[in-house]
């Protein structure tokens, strides 16, 4: 019992010499040594001392690393191991371990029962970084902004709801410009390639066929109304046309009259009915300026929606 009290003192006070028993082990505490002598939380130390075996206890070698018959101590262990060795020497069996304490203060790296052996705890005393004046440390603050950085931060927000909404405006402008301006433009092709084809009919009409005449007129005619006005103009005939509500044309007064020029030129192309030679170029002078005037009138109300 009084050595176990001369091992809890030497313990605490490192050098004192005396002899502590360990189920058969002995450590002498006269013979501890580290390396260095003064170590903090962090360091690598490496610790000797003697072994004196007690009765029927038998020591062997041991040469001993982490992942090479050290036990498995865990990813936080504190003292973390390294490597033991015991070793016979001229002064008796030599114990070194190397290890690394991660908390100051007094403390022992724990026996361990190896191959059959129980290698005594061995006392380490770990130096705090801090002295009795020192303070833990403050946890770290988030750096400073620089002066300004508020309304410099604020002023680029700002800037960026004025173009944001500046984009939105714009777009609502320009959005529905644009789409007039392609409708205009449609408009505009659309009518162009009308008044060239009447414009070309117009100058054949001497010596055009009457059929043949109205049958390009037909053709021009519908595929200006298909484009401006009546998607199924193509496939219609002058009869279904004049059935349609007036609201079918942009001018509703061209109704009757597109209709009436269809069935004109459908009787001339399939009735037999003939101009006479005479009268032939005027009357498909006429069919021509009917045709213009009519995509005229429905002309002028389409850009005056828009």
């Amino acid at each position: 019992m009084k050595r176990i009290r001369a091992f809890a003192l030497s313990a605490l006070a490192f050098g004192y010499p005396v002899a502590v028993p360990l189920w058969g082990a002995t450590l002498d505490a006269r013979s501890i040594i580290y390396i260095p002598a003064r170590y903090s939380p962090g360091e690598e130390v490496v610790a000797q001392a003697v072994i004196l075996p007690e009765g029927s206890e038998k020591l062997v070698p041991l040469d001993l690393r982490r992942g090479s018959g050290l036990p498995d101590q865990g990813e936080e262990a504190d003292p973390e191991l390294r490597e033991m060795r015991l070793s016979k020497t001229d002064a008796g069996w030599i114990l070194s371990l190397r290890f690394v304490a991660w908390s100051p203060g007094s403390l022992s790296v724990p026996a361990l029962r190896l191959k059959g052996m129980l290698i005594p705890a061995l006392p380490y005393a770990t130096l705090s970084v801090l002295g009795p004046e020192d303070r833990d440390p403050s946890p770290p603050r988030r750096q400073r902004d620089p002066p300004g950085t508020a309304i410099y931060l604020y002023g680029l927000a700002g800037i960026l709801i004025a173009l944001a909404l500046g984009a939105a405006g714009t777009a609502a402008y320009l959005i529905p410009a644009a789409r007039a301006v392609l409708a205009r433009r449609r408009a505009a092709q659309a009518f162009g390639r009308f008044v060239r084809s009447l414009d070309y009919l117009a100058a054949e009409a001497g010596s055009a066929e009457p059929a043949v005449f109205f049958a390009a007129l037909s053709r021009a005619f519908r595929l200006y109304l298909a484009a401006r006005a009546l998607p199924a103009a193509p496939v219609l005939t002058a009869k279904e046309i004049a059935q349609l509500p007036e609201t079918a044309f942009p001018a509703p007064a061209t109704k009757a009259r597109t209709a009436a020029l269809f069935a004109f030129a459908d009787r001339v192309r399939y009735g037999g009915e003939l101009p006479s030679p005479s009268a032939a170029r005027g009357i498909l002078e006429s069919a021509a300026a009917e045709a213009r005037a009519i995509g005229e009138a429905n002309e002028e109300v389409l850009l005056a929606r828009l």
